[in-house]
């Protein structure tokens, strides 16, 4: 993709970020995919970053109490889960739109993924919430059950003899 089809799909998709209306053919949903794909690698950086500031600084709580260090430790993962969780959650709104409409273009139903990403983003984040907070207990399953949404994404599908009448298409006929 040269630099000039990069600007045509970030402009189509920042001027459909929310228009759910119309199909999604595979070779353009592919070049959408690249822009939250981007996003996603940049996130990573940040939150390795966010991560390792602490490996590298020294463990903060040597000086209290092993209750009060345990406490503060799950608070701190809390605070590193919810970082993820916004993230992701941004990612999810902001290729809602495209997934929806390649979901139209395959003519099944949204309702799975987005059952996934508006339930069950909540529920994580309450469960994170429970068990970092409230029993300080330093659990990573929530950030387990958020890799298993993308899943259920249009992600690992492939080309449909339908896809194959639509090569021709760009981001104007769509």
């Amino acid at each position: 993709m040269d630099n000039k089809d990069f600007k045509r799909t970030f402009q189509y998709f920042i001027k459909n970020l929310f228009n759910f209306r119309g199909e999604l053919p595979f070779h353009l949903y592919k070049k959408l995919m690249i822009i939250p794909q981007i996003c996603a690698f940049i996130i990573l950086v940040l939150f390795l970053i966010y991560l390792f500031k602490d490996i590298f600084s020294g463990y903060p709580y040597s000086d209290l109490s092993l209750k009060e260090a345990e406490r503060l430790e799950a608070l701190d993962q809390f605070k590193r889960f919810s970082f993820i969780i916004c993230f992701f959650l941004l990612l999810y709104l902001t290729t809602l739109s495209s997934e929806i409409k390649r979901f139209r273009f395959l003519g099944k139903s949204p309702v799975v993924y987005l059952a996934l990403g508006f339930i069950g983003l909540p529920l994580i984040y309450a469960y994170s919430y429970y068990s970092n907070v409230m029993m300080h207990s330093t659990s990573t399953v929530g950030i387990l059950l958020i890799i298993l949404i993308p899943l259920f994404a249009n992600s690992k599908n492939k080309p449909t003899d339908r896809d194959k009448l639509y090569e021709d298409y760009d981001f104007k006929d769509v």
